[in-house]
């Protein structure tokens, strides 16, 4: 728990003085050395990680802005230095922060050199440069988002100046209370948040929306109903970017949070994509959007990105760890290590502990656990998914079946992680002839969250790592056909033997719903269900039989609609552990030293596994209710 000072102190007596120290700056949870040696810059590392290692604290080393050569003369350094083959794209200089953003098609040539050639452009120029990968498929949303971080450089340096200050400021209070308030996702699946609150912090772990709900009270966290202001929030941190973790983020910044918000990389686009979308859904819908776009980029200015298993203070008593979650790409287990080896929290957020096609499964390497938050979804009596291939082969063969009656197949899918995994076993399955050469077409922005999983593939399972490091991009198909303005909805389904993944999957919003209209009416189609649908979505309504129902077209008239076409459900196919896969990470993760909390799941679900673990663990599992408070410790 040292304080800006302390800190100082120790490097300015630990770093020699011929690295020549400018400035040391608190950068968010970043202690940054800004030094005039550029020879420090490549040599002290060793020196670094010690000092480091000493205060526990995350430090980096940058150069001062009196060593750093003209931006022409360092771009011509970069030009002659960066490999031909590497393919340079472009070169942007951030002089906030003294460094310069490399753009390169083939960053595995950079790789290759190791960090001879960024010591190298570092030591000529003295720039820092940061090689950044050209996403592989089409896309505006990361262009997007390093447009704001770059433009807003000077900002988000002031915004981190001010976040470094309340992480590194003096403890006031000794840390012996903890609390945890549940704001959402209690006995139900949406809205999750939980306040996590000490004697000298507050944090807010997630904080969504209830895409089910009908009035605003049941649709945000209930935020209003804390015991502090928001500007007295510490940090925000997400988990994952599906609406239900961090889709009232605008509505927090609207309550005037101005604090950061910690989340993994491919999050930060995949949230800026979806809440982009969100406002577009909310607008076509005639509902007046609870925020405006330009709050999109406030939030960015505040967002903070974090790699899996680096660890990072964020209030000067509580520490923050990601680790792989399993359920989409970025999709993080959060773990709070609290004051000096006092308690740890880990909550998992959406978990899959079973491999996928995308992903590896949900890590349990946490060096302790006291309290254990865990999301029961899949958590009833017969929640039990059947195994990996009879789903594929119940996927193919109700496609081909539906084919071969010269139908269509619609799957209304969750745009983020969903769709990518069944594009990539349909394609599969054509190139191995299960299923006849038709197109796969995507809607809405299923292309636009390919992009950035294609662009992250570090994230991802093994074996397509393996894949894309030598050289084959399995998220590019001939089958796979986006839907642009050339192609009308229309003319696809009526085209027939087509099949069309398109968000949203629970039928509430989106294209999906332009397609449902037309397809539901066709007795030789389908539309099959792959993933969760919450209580109170039209796909879940539709599901549990309804076949009349009513929508408003384009021009505000009321249109009957009866459903003709089969309607079919594939469980497996789940970002969600099952009862079982959620039993046995609880087995190997919860070591009975603190409480063990259920959320997000629906209530009968939360309680049928609080009935078996409490015969495991006794008193120590709750089911907490929305706004309860528990003490941790």
């Amino acid at each position: 728990m040292s304080s800006e000072n302390s800190i100082k102190e120790v490097i300015f007596e630990r770093i020699p003085r011929d690295a020549k120290i400018v400035s040391i700056e608190m950068e968010g949870p970043t202690i940054a050395v800004y030094v005039e040696n550029p020879e420090f810059l490549v040599g002290g590392q060793q020196i670094l990680a010690e000092v480091a290692k000493q205060l526990r604290k995350r430090i980096i080393v940058r150069p001062a802005a009196s060593i750093r050569v003209s931006k022409e003369e360092a771009e011509n350094v970069i030009k002659k230095t960066i490999p031909q083959k590497a393919g340079l794209e472009a070169v942007v200089f951030n002089d906030v922060f003294g460094e310069v953003l490399i753009s390169v098609r083939n960053p595995d040539a950079v790789e290759e050199l190791g960090e001879k050639i960024i010591n190298e452009i570092l030591v000529k120029t003295g720039w820092k440069p940061v090689v950044i990968k050209i996403p592989p498929l089409s896309t505006t949303t990361i262009p997007q988002v390093m447009y704001v971080f770059n433009q807003s450089a000077e900002e988000r340096f002031k915004i981190l100046r001010e976040v470094g200050e309340r992480i590194f400021r003096r403890p006031l209070f000794k840390t012996e209370n903890i609390t945890l308030t549940f704001l959402g996702g209690a006995e139900q699946v949406g809205r999750s948040s939980i306040l996590v609150s000490t004697d000298e912090s507050n944090v807010l772990m997630d904080f969504g929306i209830n895409p089910a709900a009908n009035i605003f009270s049941d649709a945000f966290p209930r935020i209003d109903r804390i015991p502090i202001s928001v500007e007295n929030i510490d940090a925000v941190i997400i988990s994952h970017a599906h609406l239900d973790h961090m889709g009232g983020l605008p509505l927090l910044f609207k309550y005037g949070y101005r604090g950061p918000v910690y989340m993994t990389e491919p999050t930060v686009y995949l949230m800026f994509l979806l809440l982009n979308d969100l406002y577009d859904v909310l607008q076509k819908n005639g509902v007046i959007p609870f925020f405006e776009l330009k709050d999109l980029r406030t939030i960015l200015q505040h967002t903070i990105p974090v790699k899996f298993g680096v660890v990072i203070d964020i209030a000067p008593d509580i520490k923050l760890t990601f680790r792989n979650a399993g359920h989409i790409l970025g999709s993080a287990i959060i773990h709070l290590h609290i004051g000096e080896g006092l308690h740890n929290i880990v909550f998992t957020g959406d978990l899959k502990y079973d491999r996928s096609i995308l992903l590896e499964h949900a890590s349990t390497m946490f060096p302790r656990v006291e309290t254990l938050i865990t999301e029961c979804t899949y958590g009833g009596q017969n929640d039990i998914m059947p195994p990996r291939e009879e789903v594929e082969n119940r996927l193919i063969s109700l496609v081909n079946s539906t084919l071969e009656k010269n139908g269509n197949v619609l799957i209304p899918t969750l745009a983020v992680g969903r769709a990518q995994e069944i594009m990539l076993i349909l394609d599969n399955a054509i190139r191995n002839k299960k299923i006849p050469e038709v197109p796969i077409y995507v809607d809405g922005m299923i292309s636009e969250v390919t992009a950035i999983h294609a662009c992250f593939s570090n994230y991802l399972s093994k074996e397509l790592r393996s894949l894309m490091n030598n050289g084959f991009n399995p998220f590019k198909s001939e089958y796979v056909i986006p839907v642009k303005n050339s192609v009308s909805k229309e003319e696809i389904a009526e085209s027939r033997r087509n099949i069309i993944l398109s968000p949203s999957g629970m039928l509430e919003g989106g294209p999906v719903l332009e397609y449902f209209k037309m397809i539901a009416q066709q007795e030789e189609s389908i539309v099959i269900f792959v993933n969760y649908q919450i209580e109170g979505t039209l796909g879940n309504r539709v599901l549990n039989g309804l076949r009349e129902l009513t929508f408003q077209n384009s021009n505000g008239k009321v249109e009957a609609l009866t459903i003709k076409s089969t309607i079919e459900k594939v469980d497996g196919f789940s970002g969600h552990s099952d009862r079982n896969q959620l039993l046995n990470y609880i087995r190997r993760v919860y070591t009975k030293k603190g409480p063990l909390f259920l959320v997000h799941g629906e209530a009968k679900k939360i309680q049928n596994m609080k009935k078996i673990l409490s015969k495991m663990y006794g008193d120590s599992v709750y089911s907490p209710r929305l706004l309860e408070t528990y003490r941790a410790l």
